[in-house]
């Protein structure tokens, strides 16, 4: 597993905690859910996940901690904006990966 790889399931595991202690439906599921994929070696899958949770009206990116503190939003907000940047990196390189990998079996 890559070093970016390693920080994606670290982000992401931290996120699905904090989303469990302030439940916000249906992030916490989502994200639990991203946790489980890339915990289970389906990097590519996991990453493409997080990301399908960012955009538009009502994503990712307007989620808000009920009752959380100042200091604990904060946190929030930097998980959540490097899951977005780890989630792209990750993603692209198992893309790369993937392509070489299907071109050495085919030669």
């Amino acid at each position: 597993m890559t070093p970016e790889a390693q920080q994606l399931v670290a982000t992401v595991e931290q996120l699905a905690s904090l989303l469990r202690e302030y439940p916000e439906p249906p992030w916490t599921d989502w994200f639990t859910h991203a946790d489980a994929l890339l915990r289970t070696g389906q990097l590519r899958e996991g990453a493409r996940h997080v990301r399908g949770a960012y955009g538009g009206m009502g994503s990712f990116n307007e989620a808000v901690l009920p009752g959380a503190n100042e200091t604990e939003y904060q946190r929030f907000d930097r998980l959540r904006k490097a899951a977005w940047e780890q989630a792209v990196e990750v993603e692209h390189q198992e893309s790369r990966v993937g392509r070489l990998l299907r071109w050495i079996r085919a030669q």
